[in-house]
């Protein structure tokens, strides 16, 4: 887990922004409600494209820092 940390950290906040903005642009819900919506897509989305991006030789170095 701790060889994942950076790669998580630094994918997380692009998968937040876009998160985000899709949901407050196309729902119209209390913020409250897309917080919560937003909280659950990272956690599931951000794992899920570290595990992308480290099976794709060219990504996993240039945004992961991850020779082999």
């Amino acid at each position: 887990m701790t060889n994942a940390s950076f790669g998580i950290y630094i994918i997380h906040y692009p998968v937040v922004v876009w998160v985000c903005y899709l949901l407050y642009s196309y729902l119209n819900l209390p913020m409250i409600f897309i917080y919560i919506l937003a909280l659950g897509l990272e956690l599931i989305l951000t794992p899920l494209i570290y595990e992308l991006f480290k099976r794709i030789p060219v990504v996993r170095f240039l945004v992961l820092g991850i020779k082999k």
